[in-house]
């Protein structure tokens, strides 16, 4: 009988090993995971680092910044840890002992994309505003759009905001357009006013909506 209790019990602490064991791999695995891939990694860096804001707002844990090359390549990644703030970012350079396009060359332009993992949104492009950081000892601030050159430290500040999202509350909607022909008819006069560039906003936004109308129709 005592070996029985014994056998069941020996059974009961293998079985949570292997349940505790199953949690935390789960787990691990579930924050290795993200919205981009990770980038080829080689020995050729340049790091990043700086303030990251999505909508006028500290970026979240788990949002994430991703650095491209011209040809599209991903070629550095970072997971926001400490809000509003990222970094150091590694960009890895294309390795010329590989026949592998592991990301930039010296001099090559990089731009980058932000996603908000709360709302689940990509943003870049226009959606992307760079500032250069405030010099950090040997960190630089870096120059705008950024440049990929190895084994050096840059300082730039990324705002990512949805365009044409004039309330920033992450979503664009027809109050936006509504408050973009409000200011337009207080603009008495066009005389260096920011007229065209406030229709091509209005313009956006009503198509951004419409799209978003007509995908609840066949």
């Amino acid at each position: 009988m005592k070996k029985m209790v014994l056998s069941v019990f020996s059974k009961s602490v293998y079985l949570s090993i292997i349940v505790i064991t199953y949690i935390v791999y789960v787990d691990i695995s579930l924050t290795k995971a993200g919205h981009f891939p990770e980038p080829a990694i080689s020995p050729q860096v340049c790091d990043f680092l700086g303030n990251i804001s999505i909508n006028a707002m500290p970026a979240k844990p788990d949002d994430e910044i991703a650095f491209f090359d011209l040809s599209g390549q991903l070629c550095g990644l970072f997971i926001v840890k400490q809000s509003g703030q990222y970094g150091f970012l590694h960009v890895y350079g294309d390795d010329p002992a590989s026949q592998a396009d592991e990301g930039a060359i010296s001099g090559e332009t990089l731009y980058i994309k932000v996603w908000d993992s709360q709302t689940d949104i990509e943003y870049q492009g226009d959606n992307i505003r760079l500032t250069p950081g405030t010099q950090m000892g040997s960190v630089l601030p870096s120059i705008v759009p950024p440049q990929w050159q190895a084994n050096s430290r840059y300082v730039l500040n990324i705002h990512a905001s949805l365009k044409g999202d004039i309330n920033a509350n992450g979503i664009i909607e027809l109050s936006d357009a509504v408050q973009m022909m409000k200011h337009l008819s207080m603009v008495s006069s066009c005389d260096n006013c920011s007229f065209t560039r406030d229709i091509t906003h209005i313009i956006h936004v009503l198509q951004f909506i419409s799209n978003g109308y007509l995908n609840f129709f066949p």
